[in-house]
């Protein structure tokens, strides 16, 4: 009996954490591919842009190596498209799939469970506490859902938790090595998202001001910080400058900057600060519109966890409040800190959840923290308490779990239909009205010509060269897009509509020729009979 427990004594810290680990990557990767069960619009032009990269060195709009991608409506991060152009070439064989484009997202996604729990251990020295992190992280709505969805934006959580214990790192070591290690992830985080470009300058003053004013940091590796998260983003930083000053494309080792995107600007404005704040923990905490983002039924992070969160947050203030009137360091500071650089942020640009990513670095702290307080502080009950949580997670995490991977698909159809940002690709459809009907056009029921993009790439020489716009509608090559009650009818074409898009059909019918009908799921194909 003394053997067994030994033996369980010695290795179930790291069982519980493979055990963790494996559930994790369990829960992001089981049906990548097809759950969710719709191209986001930004998924599919960021995939459709690093499969230009990869094949031909340049973006959709034919810029040539850019350090920022231009996308249909303004740019995409280069961590996220890159990454996906490196996985085409090596891990796709050329070709482009969905499993490949939200592969970062999922890696990232892991990267930044595994730092979290890892600065965890560094901070508590609890071995409990830390695997309660690990498994907490595995199975929160919000982790979960964000490692499944291919946007550019969701690469930002797991580098800003790999910054965040590097900077821990380099407190409980004090070595330079660490620091240097700290100083190249937060330039790593300035290629994740454009939100970093504000949240990095202000998150690295805040958190050097405090380091310096606890004497945990000098003004000279203070400086040599600085430099190293300049020259580990100097092409973004290069980006900046083109773009504020409206400059000249110029080339920077194998890049080459374009000042694309510039009307995002406009997006950075002080009016509504406070109320943009209040927003963006509103939605953090609980839900916002965006069933990509959260459901309602299960908030981001259990609404069970919203107390220990709130709970976690004022313990972190206090310390930092204690830490300033002793001058004396304390781990709470630096999330607290690094959370108010997340708020001012967002009061500058405003909020849904998935652009908020970064928030949950702090979230999984405060969490941690919160449920340790309160359990130190119920001495008596603490046994049972744990117990009656523990029973609840796992309760929450089975509804959720089932939900998600059983009827969210089910929720997503109705989703698809308000939002011309989400949609199924029509491509047997599409494939059926080109082997086999040979139209002259074929109109496919989008506003979006990412819909077929991705799912059927183009040479984007081609595709710029085909871009049509005239009484036919829009689109290029023999594809026009955004179907109504006003496109032109002819039984030389085949048309390609949602099945909600009752205008359109009521029109259709009422053509003077017979017409077949073929079901593809979401689609309806007209086609006329003469065509075959």
């Amino acid at each position: 009996m003394k053997k067994a427990l030994d033996i369980f004594h010695k290795y179930y810290f790291p069982a519980g954490l493979a055990a963790a680990f494996c559930l994790a990557l369990l829960l992001r990767i089981v049906s990548l591919s097809s759950l969710p069960n719709f191209l986001h619009a930004d998924e599919a032009a960021l995939g459709y842009n690093a499969w230009c990269l990869a094949h031909f060195g340049v973006d959709r709009y034919l810029n040539e190596m850019p350090i920022y991608p231009q996308n249909y409506y303004g740019g995409q991060s280069p961590l996220y498209t890159y990454l996906t152009a490196l996985l085409i070439r090596i891990g796709g064989g050329g070709e482009l799939s969905l499993f490949l484009e939200r592969l970062p997202s999922l890696i990232f996604n892991m990267l930044g469970l595994v730092f979290s729990v890892k600065t965890v251990h560094l901070i508590f020295h609890d071995k409990r506490l830390t695997l309660a992190c690990s498994f907490l992280t595995a199975v929160l709505p919000y982790l979960i859902m964000q490692g499944r969805v291919g946007l550019d934006c969701n690469l930002m959580f797991g580098c800003c938790s790999m910054a965040v214990y590097l900077t821990a790192k380099y407190i409980s070591t004090r070595k330079t090595s660490y620091l240097c290690l700290c100083g190249a992830a937060y330039g790593l985080v300035m290629y994740s998202y454009a939100m970093s470009y504000l949240f990095v300058p202000l998150c690295l003053i805040l958190l050097a001001l405090y380091m310096l004013y606890v004497r945990k940091i000098n003004l000279p590796k203070t400086l040599l910080w600085a430099l190293i998260v300049c020259i580990a983003s100097l092409p973004i930083l290069l980006f900046i400058f083109c773009l504020l000053f409206k400059t000249e494309p110029f080339q920077f080792l194998c890049f080459h900057i374009y000042p694309v995107a510039s009307s995002r600007m406009t997006e950075i404005d002080i009016q509504g600060f406070f109320p943009k704040i209040g927003d963006a923990v509103k939605t953090t905490l609980t839900y916002d519109s965006l069933i990509v983002n959260s459901i309602p039924k299960y908030g981001t992070l259990y609404y069970l966890s919203l107390p220990f969160i709130v709970a976690g947050f004022l313990v972190s203030a206090y310390h930092f409040a204690v830490s300033i009137r002793k001058r004396s360091f304390h781990y709470s500071a630096l999330f607290f800190l690094y959370y108010i650089a997340c708020l001012i942020t967002m009061g500058f640009v405003g909020v849904n959840v998935y652009r908020a990513n970064f928030f949950f670095v702090a979230y999984i702290y405060f969490l941690i923290l919160g449920l340790r307080s309160v359990c130190l502080f119920m001495q008596s009950y603490r046994r049972l308490f744990i117990a009656a949580l523990t029973g609840g997670y796992v309760l929450w995490a089975l509804s959720f779990i089932r939900f998600y991977f059983k009827v969210y698909a089910l929720v997503v159809n109705t989703a698809m239909y308000l939002n011309p940002y989400y949609f199924a690709p029509p491509l047997e459809a599409v494939r059926f009205a080109e082997t086999q009907l040979h139209s002259d056009l074929i109109y496919v029921d989008s506003e979006l010509q990412e819909t077929l993009l991705f799912c059927d790439p183009v040479s984007p020489y081609e595709w710029a060269e085909s871009q049509k716009e005239d009484d036919t509608g829009y689109g290029y090559g023999h594809y026009r897009f955004n179907v109504n009650f006003e496109t032109p009818i002819s039984p030389d074409n085949a048309y390609i509509a949602l099945k909600e898009n009752i205008e359109f059909i009521t029109e259709i019918n009422k053509f003077d020729m017979p017409h077949e009908t073929l079901d593809y799921g979401y689609y309806y194909l007209f086609y006329f009979t003469g065509q075959r």
